[in-house]
């Protein structure tokens, strides 16, 4: 039976990404007789540590007790069959918890009993004061710890920054083809501002050559229309 566990151990361990590997019997009814046990122990721890609870409650509070036992005999029983059911950091906290919560039941079997017995009223005073509010605060902690680790919400938190890359890429990608068409745009701007300077120069230019022609035209013209009478007279000017 041991060499079976002891092997299924080491194969679990070997196995790259196994969980944590689990004894599923030996088909003989081992664990039934475990657990038959550890419920009859269970049972006796509790209801010490109800008794050590409620010793420190009004009266009318005595029923809070049973909550109290949630992060104690309950709490170890809870926490081992979610480490049972996880797996990954969430696996650890609960071992750790159960660890915890074990020690909790021991220190408050301890305490009820010198409670009843009379003896150690300082072990009384530490645990009722100290030990079993803590216990109770690191396990509605891990609750919120295991909570905040659950594979669904890192999930979430992946696909969430997924899409928030997706956006970031999509607005950077728009914003570089809206700084190019607006560098396309100016560019073309400048380019007809050139060719209407160019244009203009050309026009300058051609008026500028029109002008001695027009000149040098305007000069015959008049110089033709003084050597006229001269020549008229000369020909067909009358006699003296």
């Amino acid at each position: 039976m041991f060499n079976g566990l002891k092997n299924r151990f080491q194969q679990g361990k070997n196995e790259p990404g196994a969980d944590v590997p689990r004894d599923d019997g030996d088909g003989d009814g081992a664990d039934l007789y475990v657990w038959l046990i550890c419920l009859g122990l269970m049972l006796f721890s509790g209801y010490r540590s109800l008794h050590l609870v409620t010793s420190t409650l009004p009266a009318d509070a005595q029923v809070l007790g049973l909550a109290a036992l949630a992060a104690l005999d309950a709490g170890a029983l809870g926490w081992l069959a979610f480490a049972n059911s996880t797996s990954g950091a969430r696996h650890g906290l609960a071992l750790l918890m159960v660890a915890l919560d074990l020690a909790g039941v021991g220190a408050a079997l301890l305490a009820d009993t010198a409670l009843v017995a009379g003896a150690s009223p300082e072990l009384v005073k530490t645990v009722a004061l100290w030990v079993v509010p803590i216990v109770v605060l690191a396990n509605v902690a891990a609750t919120i710890a295991a909570k905040a680790m659950s594979p669904a919400r890192k999930a979430r938190d992946a696909e969430s920054q997924r899409r928030a890359r997706i956006e970031y890429e999509r607005r950077r990608v728009l914003d570089e083809i809206e700084a190019a068409e607006r560098e396309a745009e100016l560019a073309m701007l400048r380019n007809r501002a050139s060719l209407m300077r160019q244009r203009s120069a050309a026009q300058m230019y051609e008026r500028a050559d029109d002008e001695p022609s027009a000149n040098g035209r305007k000069r015959e013209m008049a110089s033709d229309g003084a050597e006229l009478p001269t020549t008229q007279r000369s020909k067909g000017g009358p006699k003296d």
